[in-house]
């Protein structure tokens, strides 16, 4: 049986769609779209999304279920993540999701996003022994696997667009705020898991910031999904580019070959994110994946 099929995620940063065939359980001729839309923005300070955030999602929404309907798409599986999961009106967004577009928004628990993670990551990956970490605006999972037996899963509320309204006010970021943000996510690292749970596993990356740290590391002008899946990038690469973006204006930012400007605010606290858990695990490389929680969720629906 041959279907068509669409994955929406509406996470704090962005939203994202996903269009794909799926014949006898294979995921094939993938189609990726991103609308940067922001949603955790000010909902650190009184958990709400704002109007101009809601209709930006809404937008957004609307936009991705005129995609789906010009590609002929048979069934939409839409879901939400860290802001949805935080905000108080999470439910107001999606009875106006519902009533503008028809497509029904689920809100994911920390767990079953880690689930889809972890079906992204095995569709491309055959490696039995890794430590999956997808970092997103909002919060970061964690899925360690052993033996490709899933072992350990847990999400935290860190995420860029979130510590970046935590700690970082304006460009160049200072250096107090950066030493207190990394803080953090030590902390945060510490509640979640020794450092001995970690030994042996080879450290694979999905999301925004990951992605867009082996575009950077490329050069490339261009994201190319064949170029960035199961790219490698060194620790050292990552404090080198890390290096380069301490200090810079905003707008010197948003030039860097490899970054797409709309994420230019939040990369800084990202990569620090990224940068500071292999210091804690020791990992000496991160290993992208391009396949994510959106071949995750299909995955997850048709099994």
């Amino acid at each position: 049986m041959i279907m068509i099929c669409a994955s929406i995620d509406i996470g704090t940063n962005s939203t994202r769609l996903m269009v794909a065939k799926v014949e006898n359980g294979k995921i094939s001729n993938k189609k990726k779209w991103v609308f940067y839309t922001r949603m955790g923005e000010g909902l650190g300070k009184d958990s709400v999304i704002t109007e101009k955030a809601m209709k930006r999602n809404l937008d957004a929404l609307y936009k991705a279920k005129a995609i789906c309907d010009g590609s002929g798409v048979e069934v939409i599986w839409a879901f939400g993540t860290s802001a949805l999961r935080d905000a108080k009106n999470s439910q107001d967004f999606i009875r106006e999701a519902l009533m503008r577009t028809g497509i029904e928004v689920e809100i994911l628990t920390g767990e079953r996003e880690s689930e889809y993670g972890f079906l992204g990551v095995s569709q491309s990956f055959e490696e039995k022994n890794i430590l999956i970490v997808d970092l997103g605006g909002g919060s970061c999972e964690f899925i360690a696997v052993r033996n490709g037996e899933k072992v350990f899963a847990q999400s935290i509320d860190v995420g860029a667009v979130r510590l970046k309204e935590m700690f970082i006010g304006t460009y160049p970021a200072d250096h107090s705020a950066l030493a207190a943000l990394k803080g953090h996510v030590v902390k945060n690292l510490e509640k979640t898991f020794k450092k001995n749970d970690m030994v042996d596993l080879t450290l694979v990356g999905i999301g925004g910031t990951i992605t867009s740290i082996s575009s950077m590391n490329q050069g490339l002008e261009c994201y190319d999904s064949e170029k960035i899946d199961k790219s490698v990038v060194k620790l050292s690469e990552i404090d080198d580019i890390y290096n380069g973006l301490v200090g810079l204006e905003i707008d010197e930012i948003k030039k860097i070959k490899g970054l797409e400007e709309k994420r230019a605010d939040i990369i800084l606290p990202g990569i620090l994110i990224i940068k500071t858990l292999m210091e804690y695990g020791d990992f000496q490389s991160i290993t992208v994946s391009d396949s994510d929680n959106l071949e995750g969720a299909i995955a997850y629906k048709i099994k």
